[in-house]
């Protein structure tokens, strides 16, 4: 028997919200404290790095790399007063 595709996935046709699903809102909350964890310690981290490595191009990439974590970091401080 051949069905009528509608072009939607059936999988995305219904929307949640925190209030009908704390264990998933729990979830989310759970991954945001663990990615805020992990950019944090990036942070103290690549200074290290930084004094560490010989080539220039390398300590360019690093800083780089730390600049973006630090966004990382504020965009997710933002995240929390959101939520």
């Amino acid at each position: 028997m051949k069905t009528k595709d509608t072009g939607s996935d059936p999988k995305f046709a219904s929307k949640t919200n925190a209030e009908e699903s704390p264990a998933l809102n729990e979830l989310f909350k759970d991954g945001i404290a663990d990615l805020y964890w992990a950019e944090n310690h990036l942070v103290k981290a690549l200074p290290k790095m930084i004094s560490a490595a010989t080539a220039d191009s390398l300590k360019k990439a690093i800083t780089s790399h730390l600049e973006e974590t630090k966004t990382h970091v504020a965009r997710l401080e933002q995240v929390f007063e959101l939520l």
